[in-house]
């Protein structure tokens, strides 16, 4: 990612920069650096009195994932309602799904479950015309749970079916529980007695700039075992590779 941004700076394409920097800003919400997406939304100072564009719904997006992931969940909902609207008067269905997921997360988060239905009502339905998963993938750790409520008919859904398929390409079962066909460690890859203090870590909470401070070692080489640890556990968030590692008491059950 550094080598791209390095790239976009030597470009003389504005837009290019500013699509590498909120890329990078989501990227680094991934991986627990908060501070630096943060940073990020100093540096950016992303005003409602600016154009709207495509450009600007991805870089409003990142700020509400960033403001999410921060647990500013009002002025997130209300950053992401502002983007829906303008998306939908301009007939840009591009960034919708990202949005809408975002903003049953947010909504989750401060239970005002009466929003939620017709929200997540109206992004499986898009999900299933266009045949989108990957968001719901990328989101798998924040709407997982409301998935699962899909599923169970708390929110009086049509598209169940729909929300078990993302599920299940999520890696969990009927029941909401994580596949098992995949947990075994691959052969020749076991986890290591580090990547288990890591993960121990992982499942108390801790974010990977935290985690780095107690385990004594850098943020990059962090990043590094997170990715090794995923790599084996065949997991593709953070809550996968946790539950997986529980499965195979590589760390006790939270």
């Amino acid at each position: 990612m550094e080598y791209i941004q390095k790239l976009a700076r030597e470009s003389s394409d504005s837009k290019l920069m500013l699509l590498v920097e909120a890329t990078t800003a989501r990227f680094r919400v991934i991986f627990g650096d908060l501070e630096w997406a943060k940073d990020w939304v100093q540096r950016r100072k992303i005003s409602v009195d600016e154009p709207f564009s495509l450009m600007f719904a991805i870089e409003s997006v990142t700020h509400a994932d960033i403001l999410y992931h921060q647990g500013v969940y009002e002025e997130a909902v209300r950053c992401l309602d502002d983007v829906h609207d303008k998306c939908v008067e301009q007939g840009m269905f591009e960034p919708i799904l990202d949005v809408d997921i975002l903003l049953c997360a947010s909504l989750y988060a401060l239970k005002r479950y009466d929003r939620i239905g017709p929200v997540m009502e109206n992004a499986l339905k898009f999900s299933e015309s266009e045949g989108f998963i990957r968001p719901f993938i990328n989101h798998a750790a924040i709407i997982t749970p409301i998935l699962n409520d899909v599923v169970d008919g708390r929110f009086g859904h049509s598209r169940t079916m729909q929300a078990l398929r993302i599920l299940q390409a999520c890696g969990f079962d009927e029941r909401g529980g994580l596949r098992t066909e995949k947990v075994a460690q691959k052969p020749g890859r076991e986890i290591t007695q580090r990547e288990i203090e890591i993960l121990k870590l992982m499942a108390e909470g801790y974010q990977y700039k935290q985690i780095a401070e107690k385990a004594c070692i850098s943020f990059e080489t962090v990043k590094t075992h997170t990715k090794h640890i995923f790599e084996k556990l065949g997991a593709r968030t953070r809550i996968q590779a946790i539950r997986r590692a529980e499965n195979l008491c590589l760390i006790e059950k939270s």
